[in-house]
């Protein structure tokens, strides 16, 4: 017999798996390059990471685990060679890792889970809450790779033409 909380379980599921199964298509042909994609997709993903930090209480240790997403910005903005730019019908898409949002996705799951299973448990709280920040700050700074890319690839694209 299923009770109404684990309807809402399913339906969180359900709509992760459509998020997932989403992402990976969109991925599989190219993302169209535009800024302002670049920007609202971190801020996103930062907005869905302070709402789950913030919707528990815990401030100040939710606070201190904010500042996981500073490691995290320096190990994506690494991620440059995994990022993939070409031109299509005279318009500009890309490739991103994906591997990068699978693990935030399973990130927030895991924290929701066992914030679920151990309402009490500060350790893994902190824990998962770090992890999840530190997976934001991967998201933020690919899009920084992702710019620094673009930038590396149209000056290339200008040089080409001009010759």
């Amino acid at each position: 017999m299923i009770n109404g909380g684990s309807y809402g379980i399913i339906i969180f599921i359900i709509i992760i798996g459509i998020i997932v199964v989403a992402r990976f298509a969109r991925n599989y042909s190219g993302y169209k390059f535009r800024m302002s994609r670049l920007i609202r997709r971190p801020l996103i993903y930062l907005f869905l990471l302070l709402l789950s930090l913030f919707s528990s209480g815990n401030y100040e240790i939710n606070a201190m685990t904010m500042l996981f997403i500073f490691p995290g910005i320096i190990a994506g903005s690494r991620s440059m060679d995994s990022i993939e730019f070409f031109m299509s019908g005279g318009t500009l898409y890309y490739k991103r890792p994906v591997i990068i949002m699978i693990f935030w996705l399973l990130s927030l799951i895991a924290r929701e889970i066992l914030v679920l299973m151990f309402p009490g448990n500060i350790y893994i709280i902190i824990t998962v809450n770090a992890v999840l920040a530190l997976t934001t700050g991967i998201i933020i700074g690919e899009a920084i790779a992702t710019y620094k890319k673009y930038k590396i690839f149209n000056d290339g694209k200008l040089n080409k033409d001009m010759e």
